[in-house]
């Protein structure tokens, strides 16, 4: 029966939604003793040893689904990633092209899907697969702005890097990530005055969410050039209390603010 139409499936589902991920796998592991022929169970198996990190299990119970139904395209794009963190990142590889070339691919993988290209070191591959969830998702600027990313790590000139994130601001005005990365380009291209704007709609309490020091240090330049001394000082301080980078912003340093 569809998981869809089952309470028993809905139930696990549930459960993995509110975190209970231990609970569910004993649920699970209890209905497989009474039915162990039953595919779907085994690939929700597989996808709740992923969410535990227990990678060699989670390829086991999804191999063994395999041999009873389909994989969904979770179920396959869960497997994908559990052989590239076992060391068979070409078959990984192989999973991800194919879940990539359906036109009717779930809206909700393309960033599980760029970021599985990511780690296999294939950043056109992942441009492509935000490109995609782009078109899909016109309203929203995440995908935009995977997009700016892995453009920016395959070298893309920097106007075309700054008109995709113009995009991403435009949808999504209120995430500061994105008007950071935009302001950085713009400053690197001299383009002040747009840098400022741009950040200019920061309130100071979005500035102290800011832990990135050559981020906070180029925040500080602009809107002292512009006289903004009530951020400018936000951002001092902010430089005070951050004396190294933290693992959230490294990645973004690295592809919007250093130029790496």
């Amino acid at each position: 029966m569809p998981i869809c139409q089952d309470q028993f499936y809905r139930r696990i589902v549930q459960l993995y939604q509110q975190g209970r991920i231990d609970v569910a796998a004993q649920t699970l592991e209890a209905a497989l003793d009474d039915d162990n022929t039953n595919g779907p169970l085994w690939e929700l198996m597989g996808v709740l040893h992923a969410a535990r990190r227990r990678f060699p299990q989670a390829i086991g119970a999804l191999e063994t689904a395999t041999t009873l139904v389909p994989l969904t395209p979770l179920g396959q794009c869960v497997l994908a990633n559990c052989y590239a963190r076992t060391g068979h990142p070409d078959i990984a590889h192989q999973i991800y092209t194919y879940l990539l070339s359906h036109s009717d691919l779930p809206g909700e993988l393309f960033p599980a899907i760029a970021k599985g290209f990511g780690h296999l070191g294939d950043p056109a591959m992942a441009l492509e697969a935000c490109r995609r969830a782009a078109e899909r998702e016109i309203d929203r600027g995440e995908s935009l702005f995977g997009m700016a990313y892995y453009m920016s790590r395959l070298h893309y000139p920097a106007e075309w890097i700054i008109s995709v994130l113009r995009q991403a601001v435009q949808l999504d005005p209120n995430c500061f990530q994105y008007r950071i990365a935009l302001a950085a380009l713009l400053q690197k291209q001299n383009q002040l005055l747009e840098a400022y704007e741009v950040l200019a709609r920061l309130s100071c309490d979005d500035l102290r969410a800011v832990d990135c020091v050559p981020c906070l240090a180029r925040m500080r330049t602009v809107f002292e050039t512009f006289g903004d001394r009530q951020r400018a000082d936000v951002c001092q301080e902010q430089l005070e209390k951050t004396p190294v980078l933290t693992l959230q912003f490294r990645l973004f340093r690295s592809h919007f603010v250093a130029g790496k």
